[in-house]
């Protein structure tokens, strides 16, 4: 995990903090992070309107706001940077799993090829993924989305994805999954970086669920920081799952990073993929 990522996972504690600057046209890098200033509402109705989708009270419309994303960076590839720590305690023992991955994204070209790495530690039946202990995934978003799959033990397989997804629709999922999951957000200040002016957003969900029999509380705290152009460059978020039988925390940080020095190419696998895939079923 990145210092910004650390940093802004003690900003669940305190919104304190002292000033410092990333390397040239990167995020803010400060530990611990905070704000530079306070954004507060301006107008009767306690909110004001910073970005499309985005205010002084959260994130109004996730859509509006990966769509200024968008607009932001649209002729300029970039790589989205993922690493998500699943920690499983259950009367077995615990289970810690992470997935490390990439997705670069070519947003003139509109294709995106994500990859991810999965390991695991601990009795793997007792984790998130108890059939999937250590594995390599790759997606490829095009014209076709096509995947290829490596397991420890070299075995490789190009998986049906079922349907064809839009490139800027994933993304749009890796990069707003966890604000949307926590519903409410709100704007909490605003700080200065090398390349611009940054909004940071938090936000908190809680809620009871029942799944398989099994009762569960979830607890999501989510931090972003998004550029006052639109750009969305980091989302990292903590949930806490509780259930009877155990529970699960589950760390996760998404970043945007080599902007302007992404290549993105259809991947070696492709072909191969392509052959492996069903025929399309009778209509």
């Amino acid at each position: 995990m990145s210092r910004l990522a650390v940093a802004l996972v003690v900003l669940l504690v305190s919104l304190a903090g002292c000033s410092g600057l990333s390397e040239e046209g990167g995020p803010p890098d400060r530990e611990p992070y905070g704000v530079d200033e306070p954004v507060n509402p301006s107008i009767e109705d306690g909110s004001e309107g910073l970005l499309p989708g985005l205010t002084t009270e959260g994130v109004t419309n996730p859509d509006a706001l990966f769509e200024g994303h968008h607009e932001a960076i649209a002729d300029t590839p970039y790589t989205i940077e993922t690493e998500t720590v699943y920690v499983t305690e259950t009367e077995n023992g615990t289970v810690r799993q992470v997935i490390e991955g990439e997705t670069y994204v070519d947003p003139e070209a509109g294709v995106a090829l994500e990859s991810n790495r999965q390991y695991t530690e601990g009795n793997g039946s007792e984790g998130a993924f108890p059939d999937q202990r250590n594995r390599t995934v790759e997606r490829w978003f095009g014209t076709e989305t096509l995947a290829r799959t490596e397991s420890e033990n070299g075995r490789v397989g190009y998986p049906y994805m079922g349907w064809s997804y839009e490139p800027m629709e994933w993304v749009a999922g890796t990069l707003l999954g966890a604000l949307e999951t926590v519903g409410n957000t709100t704007t909490v200040g605003a700080v200065e970086a090398e390349d611009g002016r940054y909004y940071v957003v938090e936000g908190r969900g809680n809620r009871s669920e029942e799944f398989d029999g099994t009762s569960r509380v979830r607890i999501v705290d989510v931090r972003a920081l998004v550029r006052d152009d639109g750009l969305i460059r980091q989302v990292v978020s903590e949930r806490a799952v509780e259930r009877t039988d155990g529970r699960t925390v589950v760390d996760s940080s998404v970043e945007v990073t080599g902007v302007g020095e992404t290549s993105v190419e259809r991947p070696a696998w492709y072909d191969d993929a392509l052959e492996a895939q069903p025929e399309e079923p009778d209509t």
